[in-house]
């Protein structure tokens, strides 16, 4: 097991609240059209793809796998340097399944504009920022 760290990516301060989080990743509310789908100039200004050292399986169908996630570009640095840590102390195995990491569907959006046709409000109940296909959709 080789001891050669990858280099180190600095941390970014953990936002507290909405504004907070707006100002550390983009005001997201901004790339949201009328008939709320985000507009493409999301990914162009803030989401970046990077590689993995390693294939990962998927989760929904672990005879494929994957090699590269799209993420925020503040991201970018940190999840490869996890990835290439995990990589280099030969714990790649542990990681079972990977189900994407950047997804945006409108019923989020509709639920958080307040402009929904649905009888639950805006689609509370289907809201959850982690599921087999994604996670943490808002990063």
């Amino acid at each position: 097991m080789s001891t050669n760290l990858p280099t180190r990516t600095a941390l970014l301060a953990c936002p507290y609240g909405l504004d907070q989080i707006r100002a550390t990743f983009g005001d997201i509310f901004r790339y949201v059209l009328p008939d709320h789908p985000l507009d493409a100039r999301w990914q162009t200004d803030f989401l970046v793809r990077i590689a993995f050292p390693f294939a990962l399986p998927l989760s929904w169908d672990k005879t494929r796998t994957s090699t590269q996630m799209t993420c925020h570009k503040s991201m970018a640095g940190l999840f490869t340097d996890v990835f290439g840590h995990l990589q280099t102390f030969g714990l790649q195995k542990t990681i079972t399944s990977y189900g994407g990491f950047f997804s945006f569907p409108s019923t989020f959006t509709k639920r958080l504009v307040g402009k929904s046709n649905s009888k639950d409000g805006g689609g509370a109940r289907r809201l959850r920022l982690s599921s087999p296909r994604t996670h943490n959709g808002w990063i």
